[in-house]
C-alpha cells in the first residue's frame, strides 16, 4: 500500500499492520469503549467503599472572657474554659426486600 503525501512529490510505503495500528488508536468506538470499561471498574470500587463504616471526628473550645449578667469581665476566664470532644461511627445497611428477589433466587 502507498500512502502519497502532498502532490504526489514523496511517497511512503506502510505495512497493512501499521494500518491497523494506526486505525486502532483512532478508533473513536474503541476509545468510548475504554472509558465504559473503566466507568464500569470505577463504579464497582464505589459500591464497595459505600458499605464501609463512616467514621467522623469534632472539637471544640471555648471561653468567657465577659460576664454577660453585670457587664463585666471575668476575673478568672480559665475557670470558664471548656472543651468538647465527640466522634462517632456509622455505618448504613440496606435491605432489599420484595416477591421479585425472592423469586429471583428461587430460579
Amino acid at each position: 500500500m502507498i500512502l502519497l503525501i502532498g502532490f504526489g512529490i514523496s511517497a511512503q510505503t506502510i505495512s497493512l499492520e501499521e494500518v491497523r495500528t494506526l486505525a486502532l488508536l483512532n478508533s473513536r468506538s474503541l476509545a468510548k469503549t475504554n472509558l465504559n470499561i473503566q466507568n464500569l471498574a470505577l463504579n464497582d470500587r464505589s459500591r464497595n467503599f459505600q458499605y464501609l463504616p463512616s467514621l467522623s471526628l469534632g472539637a471544640n473550645a471555648s471561653m468567657a472572657l465577659w460576664n454577660a449578667s453585670n457587664a463585666t469581665l471575668t476575673p478568672t476566664p480559665a475557670e470558664s474554659f471548656d472543651i468538647r470532644i465527640s466522634a462517632s461511627v456509622t455505618e448504613s445497611i440496606s435491605f432489599k426486600s420484595g416477591r421479585g428477589i425472592i423469586e429471583r433466587a428461587i430460579d
